[in-house]
């Protein structure tokens, strides 16, 4: 295993001297305890978008050197607190994905996640992959296919919708078929807001969209959802030079008309008449591929990122990903060393390195192979919590454990350069402006 030691020390004396007329005298004044109240809430949240409380989580309290120093269990609400003395803390949560069979109980996964120097005041959130077994929030969810009646098309090249679905199917060239929509409501009356778009070139070539809003979830005799797209997309013209990228909007807690732009395209289109076009938040997102290498032993990618979010497509539009990008080892990732220390700084005024493990680990309980996740949110450089063994689970996790996959992200607000709030971001504190001008660069080994 990784091993690493080191200390902090931190010393702090008050001198407290009275002074008289011919006398002085000195001493030193003891401080009182401070308390810090740390809260954290572990959730699960559903296909309804509703936050579900889990038990099966664990908080370990660590050190600088990540060793244990206490173990907190989620109770019945989800709800992990305790009271600490420090200011900052490290600590590492573990969540179980546990089978049930009879009364045997077994794990057949975990989803592992570690903050580095976080603010201890404050009520965080954690969200876990894994669904309860029981839940008393019921979400109930239809699987079928919708007909999208349109204007006529030439060509059609791009389709989309807020609802996941399978595939897509054209029927003529005035309708489409989303195959498998997936809708869900918690109560079997309110429905989310949902959206369906296709977009393209008409008769005479001109790019034309058109989408709209299905509110009725009632089938019709053959089973299937039917949406008239009376919503007409305006276009928006763009800089006559620009990277290739995708946009959206975002209103009633939806991603919507997501559109894809190619390189230096004269204009897109925009949907900006509808009813919640006064609330929409347009998001847009340029990736650019730095290096793909391909070999024998695996896939290694390199991309740079940058993200916008405005209520003005005008704000949004010129998103450019960084081209001229730090010398990054993609090939052997050598910034990442046997002794679990990790050095990124050479990406300079990137607060923040967001590091993940995918392993194939072995459960001795029953004997199994299992999938773990290890997920570390620490500043550029640093040491990985991973560098030491998680009490309880040291025969799943250990140094014959296989990584398969491993992702580093390296991230940069333009609204902020400080680290507490990159750390209150992802531990789910909300931060409207942190995420409206985002640079990343993103590694990405898989092994074969």
């Amino acid at each position: 295993m990784f091993s690493f030691k080191s200390a902090v020390f931190v010393i702090i004396i008050f001198l407290i001297q009275g002074c008289g007329s011919s006398t002085s005298s000195e001493a030193e004044v003891e401080q009182p305890d401070s308390e810090y109240h740390f809260n954290l809430t572990a959730s699960y949240r559903n296909a309804c978008g509703i936050n579900v409380p889990v038990t099966g989580v664990k908080l370990l309290l660590q050190d600088d050197n990540w060793q244990t120093l206490q173990s907190y269990n989620a109770d019945v609400d989800g709800q992990i607190a305790f009271t600490t003395s420090s200011q900052y803390i490290n600590y590492t949560i573990v969540a179980e994905d546990t089978n049930v069979d009879g009364e045997t109980e077994s794990v057949s996964g975990l989803d592992i996640v570690s903050f580095y120097g976080t603010l201890a005041e404050e009520n965080y959130q954690y969200l876990s992959p894994f669904k309860p077994a029981e839940t008393s929030q019921e979400c109930q969810c239809i699987t079928q296919d919708l007909l999208l009646r349109h204007r006529s098309f030439n060509t059609i090249n791009q389709a989309s919708s807020s609802l996941p679905y399978q595939s897509l199917k054209s029927v003529d060239d005035q309708t489409t078929q989303f195959n498998q929509v997936k809708a869900c409501s918690s109560d079997g009356i309110n429905w989310p807001v949902a959206t369906f778009m296709v977009s393209g070139i008409d008769d005479e070539g001109a790019a034309i969209g058109a989408g709209d809003f299905l509110t009725d979830f009632t089938s019709n005799e053959q089973g299937i959802w039917q949406l008239a797209a009376v919503e007409v997309a305006a276009n928006e013209i763009l800089a006559e030079q620009h990277d290739s990228f995708t946009h959206t909007q975002n209103f009633a807690s939806g991603h919507h008309f997501s559109t894809q732009v190619a390189e230096n395209s004269l204009q897109t289109l925009v949907f900006d008449s509808h009813n919640y076009s006064s609330e929409s938040e347009y998001l847009a997102e340029s990736v650019q591929l730095v290096r793909l290498t391909d070999s024998v032993f695996g896939t290694s990618s390199f991309e740079s990122k940058h993200q916008k979010v405005s209520t003005r497509t005008q704000d949004v539009f010129d998103v450019e990903a960084v081209k001229s990008v730090p010398d990054l080892d993609d090939s052997f990732y050598s910034e990442i060393s046997s002794d679990g220390s990790y050095d990124y700084s050479a990406a300079s005024n990137y607060p923040m390195a967001i590091i993940a493990f995918d392993y194939t680990a072995y459960s001795l309980s029953p004997e199994q192979l299992i999938p773990v996740k290890w997920t570390s949110y620490g500043p550029s450089s640093g040491m990985l919590p991973s560098s030491v063994n998680l009490p309880g689970y040291e025969d799943v996790i250990n140094q014959d454990s296989d990584i398969f996959n491993t992702q580093v992200t390296l991230v940069r607000s333009l609204v902020t350069d400080d680290y507490q709030d990159y750390s209150n971001f992802y531990q789910g504190i909300d931060n409207i402006d942190f995420e409206h001008d985002l640079l990343r660069y993103q590694l990405t080994l898989t092994l074969n």
